[in-house]
C-alpha cells in the first residue's frame, strides 16, 4: 500500500510506501499528526492512527 501526507500547507505529498512513511517520522519530516490518506482513497487520518495499527 502507498500513502499521501499532507504537508503543512495541506498539500498532498507522495505517494509513499510505510515504510518510507517511517523513515520521514523518523527524520521529523511526517510527525504523528500529519494526516494521511491510502492512495486512491479519500479517507484521511493522522499518521498516528496508521502507525497505531501497525503501520
Amino acid at each position: 500500500m502507498r500513502y499521501f501526507y499532507a504537508d503543512s500547507s495541506n498539500q498532498p505529498i507522495g505517494p509513499y510506501t510505510i515504510d518510507e512513511l517511517k523513515q520521514l517520522h523518523l527524520n521529523g519530516t511526517v510527525r504523528a499528526e500529519n494526516w494521511v490518506v491510502e492512495e486512491g482513497g479519500s479517507q484521511w487520518q493522522p499518521y498516528s492512527n496508521l502507525i497505531a495499527i501497525g503501520g
